[in-house]
């Protein structure tokens, strides 16, 4: 079975993929940074097991909308990709740890996008939690400790 991380950037997304992968021996697969992600590639990694999925559809979405680019997947199959994901019980984790954390972060970090993506942090932010209030089966974490994100994986796999 995949774990899905979503969550904006400065959450803390890598470093719980990161524990998670050496406790549960397994890959991950960063997805939004690989470009091209279809309907067809999102199901063909989602029939993966042993990988964490590092983004999906999610942040392709948020961050495709917000910065004016066309979206390498669309609404519809974007939902039904998150349904697909309920009825088979994979796990989508929502990193939401509180906002000035996620801003710390980023400062803190300056990578090669923090000209672009910190002055839209707060709208970013904002739209990952609307998602997970809109997606019952969202599994939202205000911090990337491993043992509480593997506790909420057991449960939706029960």
């Amino acid at each position: 079975m995949p774990i899905i991380i979503e969550g904006p950037d400065g959450a803390g997304k890598s470093t719980l993929a990161k524990s998670l992968a050496g406790a549960l021996d397994m890959n991950i697969l960063k997805m939004t940074a690989n470009g091209g992600q279809s309907m067809p590639e999102y199901l063909q990694k989602l029939a993966c097991d042993g990988v964490i999925i590092d983004r999906c559809w999610v942040s392709e979405q948020v961050y495709s909308d917000l910065f004016g680019r066309e979206p390498r997947i669309n609404n519809d199959n974007a939902e039904e990709l998150t349904e697909f994901c309920e009825f088979a019980r994979i796990p989508i984790i929502v990193l939401l740890p509180p906002l000035h954390v996620v801003i710390g972060r980023l400062n803190e970090r300056g990578d090669e996008y923090a000209d672009v993506v910190c002055p839209n942090i707060v709208e970013i932010y904002k739209r990952y939690q609307e998602w997970a209030e809109a997606h019952d089966a969202a599994i939202v974490l205000e911090d990337n400790n491993p043992a509480t994100a593997m506790k909420e994986v057991l449960k939706c796999m029960l």
